[in-house]
């Protein structure tokens, strides 16, 4: 099938506030020691703590499910989906994630490496190349603790995508029944973190894979159910904090949200491009991939070094909950487009792009 224009113009509008939502996530200040310091304990600034849960915690942590939902979709979309056109598709993901995920995993190893010479225990959480094993410097390509994490994403999406023939019968062969088995996997947070077979990726790529191989676009279907959806998005993420304030388990309720909630992301964007009070800016949404591989390699400056010029309140948390991610996201932009003038074959290479 091929999306439609709706579903197409959701897709790209969202792949640049999804990437800005990661960073987001990423940008820790609660509990956080600094040079052995916590600077923003939690319960020291009861608003800021209110705040942060419900951007960062509760809206900003649907960014991943939501891109492992699109990659579903749009894996099975194109040509009827035969053994052919599921060789063809692998070799283009070899162009458009493996290469980008050896490299961007070897270049933060190395940049690891680096720091710790310049500037030795600086990153106390990272092992050094020098000193790793060459067991450890394997698996820094596996389970990523060593290596660039937020690249789990990519691995898991590579295994899913060889896995996807056999998506694709059992779905075809049992309908919704593998999406309600790994929906209740996921609401019970059973079997989450296996690499690419766990639930937190399996589920939502699953999810966008039905509608595609359903030969449905999922804009179209979900906007009959925009106002359920918008409404239970919101009550869930209130539901949610208010058991979190009152130091409940909230576990099913968070599990929960995060499927109705990158449903009703969807139908929301979709409502705003309609009335066009949002529009594709092409320039975001070409540095997406850019800003989410890079991103790391510079978010430690000002999430350490803004306690050293400001005074730590609930004012400047605020501020720099929002100044943060900002910052590293025009930062990545700004070097994603000297590149590309300075070496546009290679930088295309290393996002992905053929």
């Amino acid at each position: 099938m091929i999306p439609s224009q709706k579903t197409s113009q959701v897709i790209t509008w969202l792949r640049f506030p999804l990437i800005m939502a990661v960073v987001m996530l990423h940008t820790y200040l609660i509990d956080k020691p600094i040079g052995g310091i916590v600077y923003v304990r939690s319960g020291q600034f009861p608003f800021f703590d209110y705040l942060e849960h419900i951007i960062r915690v509760e809206i900003a942590n649907m960014a991943v499910p939501l891109f492992f939902f699109i990659s579903g979709f749009l894996f099975f979309c194109g040509e009827a989906f035969t053994r052919n056109t599921f060789i063809v598709k692998l070799k283009k993901r070899f162009h458009s994630l493996l290469i980008p995920y050896l490299f961007w995993n070897t270049c933060f190893i190395v940049f690891i490496a680096s720091i710790e010479m310049v500037h030795p225990g600086w990153l106390t959480e990272k092992k050094s190349l020098v000193n790793m094993s060459f067991s450890d410097f394997l698996n820094a390509y596996w389970d990523l603790d060593q290596g660039l994490i937020p690249l789990w994403f990519i691995r898991d999406l590579m295994i899913l995508n060889i896995l996807s023939f056999v998506l694709y019968w059992i779905i075809k062969k049992t309908n919704f029944l593998l999406l309600i088995i790994l929906g209740i996997l996921w609401i019970y947070q059973i079997g989450q973190w296996a690499p690419g077979i766990g639930v937190r990726a399996s589920f939502f790529y699953s999810l966008g894979a039905w509608f595609s191989i359903k030969q449905l676009n999922f804009v179209e279907v979900l906007q009959k159910y925009r106002i359920p959806l918008l409404t239970s998005s919101f009550l869930l993420i209130i539901i949610d904090t208010y058991f979190w304030s009152k130091d409940l388990s909230y576990t099913f309720f968070f599990q929960l949200s995060q499927i109705i909630g990158i449903l009703g992301i969807i139908v929301f964007v979709d409502l705003l491009l309609r009335h066009q009070k949002i529009h594709i800016y092409t320039f975001l949404t070409e540095s997406s991939f850019f800003v989410f591989v890079f991103h790391m390699f510079i978010i430690k400056l000002p999430s350490i070094y803004w306690v050293k010029v400001l005074p730590v309140n609930t004012l400047t948390a605020i501020l720099m909950l929002a100044t943060i991610p900002l910052l590293v996201t025009i930062s990545c932009i700004v070097i994603y487009n000297i590149m590309s003038i300075l070496f546009p074959r290679f930088t295309t290479i290393i996002i992905g792009r053929r």
